[in-house]
């Protein structure tokens, strides 16, 4: 009889180290320093070790997970338990962290754990020059300070072992932002700043041997930990706003970010099936300021990788968030008129967590539906086949892709008599799925107004030119001498095509209130000539500032030489937008330094000037523009040495007006927006 073969463990690939801290009582110290019985002050929580307990129990049935958990409860005052009948190397004080976070690095050394996640739920604080979260202590303050400085550097370190590293913070460090009544004070995720614990909270960095101490130029942000390069961080809200805790069925309490991520992981689980870090991130976005409205998750660093999704290549499509506005029986696109959304265009919805991967089939049926109704940051949509109603009772989250576009302001592209009757009419019947271009033959009417222009060479290479008859010099070489010959060429107008459109793309009648809430001052001037006149590798400095009584979001969109849009405050890993407070708040100047380059590739082809155009979105609500990406024409090497912006201290400024003329035909009362280009010739 033969053995039966034995089956060896599963190779541990990812750990998740989760902190939980809901006990937090300390010494009043701003009161009598010699009385004997100084008052304590409890700032416990109710919901931050359950956050960790709940995904836990999410991660056990991976076998391929490791998780450590370091948490605390409160204990009630009725039972008998304490601190002292818990495992100490199980409570989430510093030195369990310090010593957590180093068996993960050594671990990450041997090759051997590739996904770390590491979950905080607690309280944070605003200490000087720094951010913290607020550790168990076993003494009488009963918390210690972890800077987000050395939380930083043993991220580093992880990344530097070729570790992907997610890191989510449902706590908050501002203290600035009223509370609402109807919160309770308990709900709310951050503690005040104590000079006693900061004092007793040893700000030695264990993983200072690890760290280079360079300077990250290239970025502009508010705390290191945050400056996140080569890992992904979500926070539970902006720096400047408060994270809360839900209040669930019997009176338990989760935090909001918690909550909604755990609820969001154990639905993929149940459907088996894989989604994007961009659309759960946007879904938890949607979910969570829907509940509050005064939260909003940010994110952080890398956008290309997460713990709960295997590595999926890059599907090439963005995605829009929808969601069903059940009172109203509609509905509501998370993209409007500042995204270049147009009545009639027609998306394809699909549930929220419906799977990305090209690889696999749909599990359900999309639903097509038209725009109408445009305003500026978001859209109505109808569903074309009113049998697909039902649909929406039960599912309330979706996101769609756009699969028909009706611009009125498409590029035109003309034809000339040189390319073949037979791929001209192909041409033509592709124009009716692509979103930006419109074909012209040479013999109508507009093709004078042609912004591109397509013809074909005796070799056999198509050859583009654009509106002055200039052939477009280092574009791929596209050859039609087979019957796929036309979709490299289709790709590259329909991406130029897009350039452009952005590039023209603005708001003329912006709402005069919000027009006059923040002003722009540049550093060095404008020429006469309108162009900003900057040295290869010197600064050119934007600074914002909020003048309103509400803050404002600034998307800075670089359209690089090379054909790139570039989402600028993502690709410093700051998120997708800045939030800039309001009037009086001690954050309500931005300044941005950006260093300017002539590209690697123009330089190597012995050009020594370059054309950047550094395109502003001032909204009035927090929005993002992934359909407005598009990557660089000319190779890996043109992305290196553009445009990047680094960190500056803001100063006062006087007002700069408006000069650009506006090309947009809405105006909107459901989120205002403002654009403005400036144009950045650069030379060397």
């Amino acid at each position: 009889m033969s053995n039966p073969k034995k089956t060896s463990a599963p190779s541990i690939t990812h750990w998740a180290v989760l902190i939980g801290v809901d006990k937090y009582v300390y010494v009043d110290t701003t009161g009598d320093s010699e009385s004997e019985n100084p008052p304590t002050i409890d700032r416990s929580l109710k919901g931050a070790v359950a956050d960790v307990v709940a995904i836990k129990n999410c991660l056990k049935t991976q076998p391929h997970v490791r998780t450590t958990t370091l948490a605390i409860e409160n204990p009630d005052p009725e039972a008998n338990s304490s601190e002292a009948d818990q495992d100490p190397e199980t409570l989430p004080t510093r030195d369990n962290v310090y010593r957590v976070l180093k068996k993960v690095i050594d671990e990450g050394s041997c090759n051997g754990v590739k996904h770390v996640y590491i979950h905080f739920s607690g309280h944070g604080t605003h200490i000087p020059g720094d951010l913290a979260l607020a550790l168990y202590h076993p003494s009488t303050h009963f918390a210690v300070y972890l800077r987000s400085s050395v939380l930083a550097s043993a991220l580093d370190k992880m990344v530097k072992q070729g570790m992907y590293v997610t890191l989510v913070l449902d706590c908050c460090f501002s203290g600035s932002v009223k509370r609402t009544s109807r919160l309770h004070d308990d709900a709310i995720r951050f503690i005040e700043y104590n000079t006693v614990l900061d004092s007793e909270s040893d700000a030695t960095n264990p993983f200072a041997e690890w760290d280079t101490g360079i300077v990250r130029n290239g970025t502009y942000s508010v705390d290191r930990m945050l400056d996140a390069k080569g890992y992904t961080v979500i926070t539970a809200c902006s720096p400047t706003e408060n994270a809360s805790e839900i209040e669930l069925v019997g009176g338990k309490r989760r935090g909001a970010l918690s909550y909604f991520l755990e609820q969001t992981l154990r639905m993929l689980q149940d459907v088996r099936t894989q989604i994007t870090h961009a659309t759960l991130y946007s879904y938890l976005q949607t979910r969570v300021h829907a509940q509050f409205p005064q939260q909003t998750p940010m994110r952080y660093g890398s956008t290309e990788f997460c713990f709960f999704e295997s590595i999926i290549g890059n599907t090439g499509e963005h995605f829009v968030m929808v969601t069903y506005d059940k009172e109203n029986r509609i509905l509501v696109l998370s993209a409007g008129e500042a995204h270049g959304v147009s009545d009639g265009d027609e998306y394809e919805a699909y549930p929220y967590y419906e799977s990305e991967d090209k690889k696999e089939q749909p599990k359900s049926q999309p639903m097509l539906a038209k725009v109408f109704n445009v305003q500026g940051l978001t859209s109505n949509l109808c569903t074309v086949d009113s049998l697909q109603l039902h649909r929406l009772e039960s599912i309330r989250n979706w996101k769609a892709k756009p699969v028909t576009s009706f611009h009125t302001r498409k590029t035109g592209v003309g034809l000339l008599a040189s390319i073949p009757n037979e791929m001209t009419e192909r041409l033509e019947e592709s124009a009716k799925k692509l979103h930006f271009i419109e074909f012209y033959r040479e013999e109508a009417a507009s093709f004078g107004t042609c912004t591109f222009i397509v013809g074909a060479s005796l070799e056999n290479e198509f050859e583009i030119y654009d509106h002055y008859s200039h052939m477009i010099t280092g574009l791929p070489k596209i050859t039609y001498d087979n019957e796929n010959a036309l979709n490299p060429l289709i790709n590259t107008l329909d991406h130029l095509a897009k350039f452009k459109f952005f590039e023209n793309f603005g708001n003329c009648r912006p709402d005069p209130h919000f027009y006059n809430s923040f002003s722009l001052d540049v550093n060095p001037n404008a020429q006469e000539d309108g162009w900003f006149q900057v040295k290869h590798g010197t600064d050119w400095k934007l600074t914002i500032t909020n003048t309103g009584s509400a803050p404002i979001y600034i998307a800075i969109l670089n359209l690089r030489p090379s054909y790139e849009i570039c989402n600028m405050v993502a690709e410093a890993g700051e998120g997708e937008d800045f939030q800039i407070p309001a009037k009086g708040h001690p954050e309500s100047i931005l300044e941005l330094p950006m260093t300017m380059k002539v590209p690697g590739f123009m330089r190597v082809a012995g050009r020594t000037k370059s054309e950047d155009i550094i395109k502003i979105f001032v909204t009035s609500k927090r929005t993002s523009f992934p359909g407005t990406l598009a990557p660089s024409l000319m190779g890996a090497e043109s992305c290196s040495g553009d445009t990047r912006h680094n960190g500056g201290n803001a100063h006062s400024l006087s007002i700069h007006d408006f000069t650009e003329s506006f090309t947009g035909t809405r105006s909107n009362n459901r989120g205002h927006w403002v654009t403005q280009n400036f144009l950045i010739r650069t030379y060397i």
